[in-house]
C-alpha cells in the first residue's frame, strides 16, 4: 500500500476519536446518565450527581486527549506525505492510538475518583 493511504486510514479513526472526546469533554455533564454516549462507567452510572462530579473531574484531560489524538492525526498525514516506508507512516499513526489510548485510560481513572467522591 502507499504510506499516504494508510496516513489518510490511521488518521481519520483519530481525528473521529479527537471530535468525539472533545465532544464528551464539554457537553458530558448536559448529556446526563445514558446508555450511549460518554463515560460510562458503574461509579459515573451510580447517579445524575456522579456523573457530573465525574465528567467535571475528566474534561480537561478528556480534551488534552482530543487533542493529542487530532495532533496525531496531522503528524501521520505529514509522515504519508514525506516518507517513503509504509511501515513508518503505520508507526506514527499506531503511536498516537497509544497515546490516545493513555489519555482515555488518565481520563476514566479520574472520572471514576471524583464519582467515588460523591456517592
Amino acid at each position: 500500500m502507499e504510506p499516504l493511504s494508510i496516513a489518510v486510514g490511521l488518521s481519520v479513526g483519530l481525528l473521529l476519536l479527537a471530535a468525539l472526546m472533545v465532544y464528551i469533554a464539554h457537553s458530558g455533564e448536559q448529556l446526563g446518565v445514558n446508555s450511549e454516549i460518554g463515560i460510562r462507567t458503574r461509579p459515573t452510572k451510580a447517579s445524575p450527581e456522579a456523573w457530573v462530579a465525574g465528567h467535571r473531574a475528566a474534561s480537561a484531560s478528556l480534551t488534552a486527549g482530543g487533542w493529542v489524538a487530532g495532533s496525531a492525526a496531522v503528524l501521520t498525514i505529514v509522515a504519508g506525505v514525506l516518507v517513503e516506508d509504509a511501515s513508518s507512516v503505520g508507526f506514527v499513526g499506531v503511536a498516537g492510538y497509544v497515546a490516545s489510548i493513555y489519555c482515555l485510560v488518565v481520563t476514566t481513572r479520574r472520572a471514576n475518583r471524583a464519582a467515588r467522591a460523591v456517592s
